[in-house]
């Protein structure tokens, strides 16, 4: 750590040593000045992919989803094709209260990882909260079919089938959530 701290002072430019100064100190349980490091590393580089992407998820690890934005945007911009990053973003914006964003980040993920079943329950959860609950009804029912374990989707399915006046359905669905819950 000592010379990895001796590193960033004489480059205190260079993304590439705050980036190994934030590996160093996450090894040694020192959590938050890792982040602090991650960050200056991403900042420092904004083209860096990687760095965008592991700042963007320790923040949202540490319970930061709206300062992880930032973050996930530049990487987008540059390839939005990487790693789970479009998922990322999508958690971020749902989490920030932008449901319209994070369903259109949803839908462009999904269009590349399809079977991503947390990016799908996500993207119904949003749409059920946007009162899409046609659409959403129809991607709980794909989340299902890829995790059928996955019983919060019976719930949500139980809610939007109620809100539609399918009082049957509603009621299949919510004695499935609670038959395993």
């Amino acid at each position: 750590i000592a010379l990895l701290k001796k590193t960033v002072a004489l480059n205190p430019k260079w993304a590439m040593a705050h980036y190994w100064l934030s590996r160093g100190l996450k090894s040694t349980d020192q959590q938050q000045e890792s982040l602090v490091e991650l960050r200056r590393a991403a900042d420092l580089d904004p083209r860096h992919l990687k760095y965008q992407y592991e700042a963007a998820e320790a923040l949202q690890q540490n319970g930061n989803e709206e300062e992880s934005i930032a973050y996930l945007e530049r990487l987008v911009s540059v390839n939005h094709k990487y790693q789970d990053a479009g998922f990322l973003l999508g958690f971020a914006y749902q989490h920030s209260g932008d449901n319209q964003r994070a369903i259109s980040e949803y839908k462009r993920f999904l269009e590349i990882q399809p079977e991503h079943v947390q990016a799908r329950f996500n993207f119904a959860f949003a749409l059920m909260k946007e009162g899409e609950c046609n659409t959403a009804i129809e991607h709980f029912d794909k989340v299902l079919a890829l995790r059928p374990q996955y019983q919060e989707s019976h719930l949500h399915l139980s809610r939007c089938y109620r809100s539609l006046g399918k009082e049957a359905l509603a009621e299949k669905h919510e004695m499935k959530y609670k038959e395993k819950g």
